[in-house]
């Protein structure tokens, strides 16, 4: 018994050092998600060619251009694992598009098509009085279509707890 207790510690240990070395952000870098798609201006197809940033909390990627109301290979693939949680952004120059996401780490990398909308001037809508103002958009894809999930050493201790207090219980004859 006295083996199976150490053992579980010892693991516990090792979850917590690694949990350690994980908030200090020497993770390996975030699988990326490429983006191709097209961009709208004011609801109208972009027809001139400009450059088109990803930005990731505080990160931005290489531009690329769009074509034609086109781009490709738009890749969000910012350092280390620390940009969980972060919102993802897409920029043309000062403008910002509507569309916005949340930044998830992959497991493999991800292509997504993208239609991106954005506007000159503010977008005003009547309020539920008659009031107008700026609409303030709604993340409705927040999670970029990934599932939230716990941290992997979260499961694995309460799983190491679980079996030890099963352990424990049988050995000391409560069934």
């Amino acid at each position: 018994m006295l083996r199976t207790v150490l053992v579980t510690l010892i693991a516990v240990y090792l979850m917590v050092n690694q949990t350690i070395v994980f908030a200090q952000d020497v993770s390996p870098p975030s699988l990326p998600i490429i983006y191709n798609g097209t961009v709208f201006l004011d609801g109208e197809a972009l027809e001139k060619q400009t450059l088109l940033t990803v930005r990731v909390g505080t990160w931005e990627s290489r531009p690329v251009l769009v074509d034609q109301g086109s781009f490709q290979l738009l890749v969000a693939g910012p350092p280390g694992g620390s940009h969980d949680g972060e919102l993802i952004t897409f920029a043309l120059g000062d403008l910002i598009a509507l569309q916005q996401f949340v930044f998830t780490s992959l497991p493999e990398p991800k292509m997504e098509i993208l239609r991106l909308d954005f506007q000159t001037q503010p977008i005003v809508v009547p309020a539920a009085n008659g009031a107008t103002g700026p609409v303030v958009t709604e993340n409705n894809a927040s999670t970029n279509g990934h599932r939230q999930s716990w941290p992997w050493w979260l499961g694995a201790c309460i799983a190491l707890l679980g079996a030890t207090v099963l352990i424990v219980r049988r050995r000391a004859g409560f069934h």
